[in-house]
């Protein structure tokens, strides 16, 4: 099952998938699919068909993984690099999810005594983009 859809996540969204997130894939349309009392390739005609669908479907498919600061070797280069640099500096962080590395950039960028910047963040998940709005993290 995970070979139609994943063709067709590729071609509507860009999403490539590995061994593992395929597994998942053929895990979530079957559970999906019997929620909603369809077989799995009616089910996957939807995702293809229904954009809402293929939404929800992707958000449950991708992880969100990150924390603040995460790789601080990167973030430390970064910060060396910060000062040198025009201004204004826009910082682009794909596949944001739930926002705390473009944060941890926001926070480096305010520290840096850079003057005008701007942090723009995108990801492929909408709730992990409403996490990230949201901008509430627990303690950890």
């Amino acid at each position: 099952m995970s070979g139609l859809l994943d063709s067709s996540l590729r071609g509507q969204v860009g999403l490539r998938l590995d061994r593992p997130m395929r597994a998942r894939l053929d895990q979530l349309v079957d559970e999906e699919a019997r929620a909603r009392g369809l077989s799995p390739e009616r089910y996957a005609v939807l995702v293809r068909e229904d954009a809402e669908t293929r939404q929800r479907l992707i958000d449950k498919l991708v992880v969100p993984t990150t924390s603040f600061f995460r790789h601080p070797e990167q973030f430390a280069g970064l910060a060396s690099l910060l000062p040198g640099l025009p201004s204004p500096v826009v910082a682009w962080s794909a596949g944001c999810s739930n926002g705390q590395e473009p944060y941890s950039v926001a926070m480096l960028l305010a520290e840096s005594g850079v003057a005008d910047w701007r942090v723009v963040a995108t990801d492929i998940s909408t709730t992990a983009l409403e996490r990230a709005a949201a901008g509430r993290y627990g303690e950890r």
